[in-house]
């Protein structure tokens, strides 16, 4: 199964997070974590499925990306395209390189990578609650 093509939901009434990340096991890792706790999530392994998925699941709460990506758009040009396009979806970039970019677009903020479940969620619930 193709990791842009997988959506995990369990009810209708859980927030929907969209995770965007080009290496397997990270994605699976971070898919895990967000169900285990409760989360609906859509994958993207890139920018481009990011936004077709934006564009089919409006009940996206959340885009949680990462930061250095394959493509025209790394997470922090897909957010920030999304800026531009005027929507504010709340944003969380993510990467091991372990410093936030500089000048984060509105409504996102930074988490390093190795992150925990609960550094995680407590990112999400900053945004969307639970």
């Amino acid at each position: 199964m193709h990791p842009q093509k997988i959506c995990f939901m369990r009810s209708t009434n859980e927030k929907l997070i969209l995770v965007v990340e080009d290496d397997a096991d990270t994605l699976e890792l971070a898919t895990l974590l967000l169900t285990a706790s409760g989360y609906a999530v859509v994958t993207a392994i890139d920018a481009q499925g990011a936004l077709e998925h934006i564009d089919n699941f409006p009940a996206i709460a959340l885009v949680f990306t990462d930061l250095q990506m394959p493509g025209l758009l790394d997470g922090y040009g897909l957010i920030s395209y999304l800026r531009a396009d005027g929507n504010d979806l709340p944003a969380i970039l993510t990467s091991g390189l372990g410093h936030s970019p500089n000048g984060l677009p509105t409504r996102t903020t930074f988490l390093s990578k190795p992150y925990t479940r609960r550094s995680l969620v407590q990112n999400i619930e900053a945004f969307v609650g639970h």
